[in-house]
């Protein structure tokens, strides 16, 4: 039942959010969680286990675990394969660890590519603010105001207001 995996996944990504631990106990829960899904080649299996594994490297990063953060990177990207759902979320993802890590400009890389390879269109906000972010960890404010506009016009034509908190906390770290 999808519906299990997914509450399963929000409260770990809660706790983690919330928890001094970053939630230990939920990765455990994770790595359990993902092998019990079913075929990866369904694409909606393949996306849960995408988001499993995005989430565990969303963890590892918090613990500043580098190396397991982008090992986890690597599975949801090859079962992004396997299911062939290659979403601008999986990009933005990378962008944002790698933003984590200093890695600016791998990040702004890995930005250029989701918005030529990925979809739907209303993910590249995301893609976007994480491209200013890595200007502004670059110290190139004018890059970073450049995505940063573009990222705001984005959002604005398509009133995606579940942006807002960070373009103006972006706006205000760049003016």
């Amino acid at each position: 039942n999808l519906y299990y995996y997914r509450a399963k996944v929000m409260d770990a990504q809660t706790t983690m959010a919330s928890g001094a631990t970053f939630g230990r106990r939920q990765i455990g829960a994770l790595r359990s969680l993902m092998e019990t899904l079913g075929t990866p080649e369904r694409p909606v299996v393949s996306s849960y286990r995408i988001w499993i594994a995005l989430t565990l490297a969303d963890a590892a990063a918090k613990l500043n675990q580098e190396a397991e953060t982008f090992g986890y990177v690597d599975i949801a990207c090859e079962w992004a394969v396997v299911g062939s759902c290659c979403n601008a979320e999986l990009f933005r993802w990378k962008a944002k660890l790698l933003n984590q890590f200093g890695r600016h400009r791998d990040a702004l890389r890995v930005v250029e590519e989701g918005l030529t390879k990925a979809r739907p269109a209303e993910h590249r906000v995301g893609l976007k603010i994480e491209a200013a972010r890595a200007g502004t960890g670059l110290g190139e404010n004018s890059l970073a105001s450049e995505w940063l506009t573009l990222a705001e016009r984005h959002a604005e034509d398509r009133n995606l207001l579940v942006y807002s908190r960070d373009l103006a906390k972006l706006r205000a770290a760049i003016s």
